[in-house]
C-alpha cells in the first residue's frame, strides 16, 4: 500500500480525535470547501483513468475535458460523498452555508497573495471569528497573522497543530483561572 503524505496522515489523525471525543472545539465547513473537495476526488478518479490509458499526466488539464466518470464511477461518487456528509454529522462538524463578499475577498486575496477561492475562505472564516483556520494548503500554511489586518485573530495552522494548540491553550486557560483565585 502507498505511504499516505504527512498532510494526510495528520488530517486522518484530526479526524480520529474528533472521533474518539478527544477534541474540545467546535468544527465548522462551508459547501464551498465540500464542493471544491468533490473535484479534488473527482480530478483523482480521472487521473487514475489516464493513468490506465498509458496518458501522461502531464497533460492533465487538457485531457481531463475528454474524460468521463462512467455510470458505475458516478455512483461510487455519489455514494461517498452521501457517506462523507453522514461522517460529518456524526463528528458534529458544522457544514454552513457560504455568503460571498466579492469586494472583502477579492481584496483579501490580493493583500494576501491568494487565489480567490483561498481568499474566499479566508474571508469567511474571519467574519465566523474563527480562532484557528485548518488546512494542509502550504501557501496558506505561510501567512502570518500578526503581519495583515486580513487576517484579525485567526491563526492559520496544520491539522497536526490543532490538538497542541488547543491543549496549549487549556493550560494557559487553566494557570490563568488559578491565578485569579
Amino acid at each position: 500500500m502507498t505511504e499516505l503524505p504527512p498532510s494526510a496522515r495528520s488530517s486522518l489523525e484530526l479526524l480520529r480525535l474528533v472521533r474518539n471525543g478527544r477534541l474540545d472545539c467546535k468544527l465548522e465547513t462551508t459547501d464551498f470547501a465540500l464542493t471544491e473537495l468533490s473535484q479534488v476526488v473527482r480530478d483523482n478518479l480521472l487521473a487514475s483513468k489516464m493513468m490506465r490509458d498509458a496518458q501522461s499526466l502531464v497533460y492533465f488539464q487538457s485531457l481531463k475535458s475528454y474524460y468521463k466518470l462512467d455510470d458505475d464511477e458516478q455512483e461510487d461518487f455519489i455514494t461517498y460523498f452521501r457517506e462523507f456528509n453522514i461522517l460529518l454529522r456524526e463528528l458534529k462538524i458544522v457544514g454552513k452555508r457560504m455568503k460571498i463578499m466579492e469586494t472583502r475577498t477579492s481584496a483579501t486575496a490580493i493583500v494576501l497573495g491568494v487565489d480567490v477561492p483561498d481568499g474566499l475562505h479566508l474571508n469567511w472564516a474571519n467574519r465566523q471569528r474563527c480562532k484557528y483556520f485548518v488546512t494542509t494548503d502550504s501557501r496558506l500554511l505561510e501567512l502570518i497573522r500578526d503581519e495583515n489586518p486580513f487576517m484579525g485573530k485567526m491563526w492559520v495552522i496544520n491539522p497536526g497543530q490543532l490538538p497542541q494548540v488547543l491543549s496549549a491553550e487549556k493550560e494557559k486557560n487553566k494557570k490563568t483561572k488559578t491565578k485569579r483565585k
